[in-house]
């Protein structure tokens, strides 16, 4: 029999051994092995997709990935750069180009119009293409300046429809999905002014005009744009600068009482005990208005039940509501706060709602199956925001580890514009904020900036798209971003797609037959049919 203190002696020996080769070559080798091994076993999905989930994490870009995947690693005590997001082991990824038809560096409108609606949108335009400019109402009234979007798309097929957002319910993101407007801003009545006369306010589109009125779920923020007199209600005061309704009404009260005429069960909620004690067998239609303006963000939500409650919440309550659908659904989710932190340069506030946002896909990805519901992650835009240095694996993403050439620490993180640009001139030498005794990791910490902005911009780089379920493999390169709705409408059989046989897996099992075997009528009409489908 082994004494005891030689067992105890080998594992330390082991321990030691372990920790001093965890990283060598060997480990490299196997690491590449398993990923190789899991690549090489993956099969393409090319069931039809009955359910459909897009998230949008609203100005995530990849160094907000990357610093989002540190960060998580970091919280958990780790070093953090081995890690990864939940939606980073989806197994297929790809780039999409985010310009806009009149813009180097994207709006989070025109990037919309072309993730949901599969063409292009000029800068602050929502629904509609390059042929309208900001600011145009009756050139957005045009018929032919605009066509049908995905939630069109889906309730067409007899799908549920949903949105899910932590912006303004009538913010640029989940507006494009219902709304065809001249202007992102003119989300009430309020904003229109002289260039909008005519046109209708976004809100208004939403719960008079399909698809809008249809939807089955409506969760976000917004209060404001929809009742007029806000202060005149049990909620807070109106929100400072906001659009205000002029027209004196209250559109949720439009909303339910047009619900019940039909013979509907609609609800509305604003907190987060109302949303819990919903019977969803017994509703038919949801809206969840739960902030005047935007959701608060979750480092400062209320947890409480007279708070507003998560992302993830409200994502899990949307599932749980559209599932009830026998020909399944849609969902847009936006995690919009990520893109709101990054333009005050609040870096760990964004992280935090990165992390939230990963959350909730995935929990969407629990409560389906791969093999019927196709799940896709990407964002609109980038912003700002570098990972700098040479930083010594495993330090505070949030610190301010390294020392620069003049001597004073500097951040990893860091804006090339933002608000805080702490730079003087001396007369000989440019002098900068010295960050020694200042809490870097702080939630209202103001990253450095190079270039003095009141609010920072977004970045004009490409974005990553990660896909998970039926056809999730046509995500495979760099894509225009209006790429992103013709998969979904292939897969999932609904749309201006869902017939398509023009690519070279057709969703029929049948064979098709080769040139040689084809009646010279039958090729005729065969390219006549492929050259229609172009200018579709």
């Amino acid at each position: 029999m082994v004494p005891a203190w030689r067992w105890a002696l080998a594992c330390c020996l082991l321990h030691t051994i372990a920790a001093q080769s965890t990283e060598d070559s060997v480990f490299w080798y196997h690491e590449a092995q398993d990923e190789l091994k899991a690549a090489l076993n993956m099969e393409p999905n090319r069931n039809t997709a009955k359910n459909i989930i897009v998230f949008i994490g609203d100005g995530m870009g990849i160094p907000t990935i990357t610093a989002a995947r540190i960060y998580k690693g970091q919280q958990q005590g780790k070093n953090g750069e081995e890690g990864n997001l939940f939606f980073e082991t989806f197994p297929h990824v790809a780039l999409s180009k985010t310009y806009n038809p009149d813009r180097q560096v994207p709006d989070s409108a025109g990037t919309a119009t072309a993730y949901w609606c599969g063409y292009k949108g000029n800068y602050e335009t929502i629904g509609v293409d390059a042929r309208v400019s900001a600011g145009q109402c009756q050139a957005a009234l045009e018929p032919r300046h605009s066509r049908p979007c995905l939630m069109e798309w889906a309730q067409a097929a007899g799908k549920h429809t949903g949105i899910v957002t932590t912006t303004r319910i009538t913010h640029a993101t989940p507006a494009a999905l219902y709304a065809k407007s001249g202007h992102r801003n003119w989300e009430c009545d309020g904003k229109l002014g002289e260039a909008g006369r005519g046109c209708t306010d976004i809100a208004r589109q939403l719960v008079e005009n399909a698809p809008g009125k249809h939807a089955k779920v409506l969760f976000g923020g917004g209060r404001q744009m929809m009742m007029a007199n806000l202060n005149n209600t049990r909620f807070a005061p109106e929100y400072p600068g906001g659009c205000a309704r002029q027209d004196d009404r209250d559109l949720t009260q439009t909303w339910l009482m047009e619900k019940r005429k039909q013979g509907l069960n609609p609800q509305f909620v604003a907190t987060t005990a109302e949303l819990r004690a919903l019977d969803l067998n017994e509703t038919d239609h949801i809206m969840g208005l739960f902030g005047n303006s935007h959701t608060p963000y979750e480092d400062l939500r209320d947890k409480g039940p007279s708070g507003t409650p998560s992302l993830t919440e409200m994502v899990e309550t949307a599932i749980k509501m559209l599932s009830k659908s026998e020909n399944g659904f849609f969902l847009a989710v936006e995690g919009g706060r990520i893109d709101h932190a990054h333009h005050d340069t609040k870096a760990r506030r964004s992280l935090s709602e990165t992390l939230e946002f990963d959350n909730a896909v995935q929990l969407a990805r629990s409560m389906t199956s791969e093999e019927d519901t196709l799940i896709v992650v990407t964002a609109d835009h980038s912003h700002v925001m570098s990972i700098q240095g040479y930083p010594v694996r495993g330090k505070n993403i949030l610190g301010a580890p390294q020392i620069a050439e003049d001597g004073l620490p500097f951040t990893t993180l860091y804006y090339t514009n933002g608000p805080n640009v702490n730079h003087t001139w001396n007369g000989t030498h440019v002098l900068r904020q010295d960050l020694s005794n200042v809490d870097t990791t702080d939630w209202e910490f103001v990253q450095p900036a190079g270039l003095r902005r009141q609010e920072e911009t977004h970045g004009g780089e490409d974005v990553a798209i990660f896909a998970s379920g039926p056809w999730s493999h046509l995500f495979h390169g760099v894509h225009e971003q209006s790429y992103i709705p013709h998969v979904i409408s292939y897969a999932a059989n609904i749309g201006p797609r869902a017939d398509f046989k023009g690519g070279r897996y057709a969703r029929s099992s049948a064979s098709c037959p080769s040139r040689q075997q084809m009646s010279p009528l039958a090729l005729l009409l065969a390219v006549a049919g492929r050259m229609a489908l172009r200018t579709v």
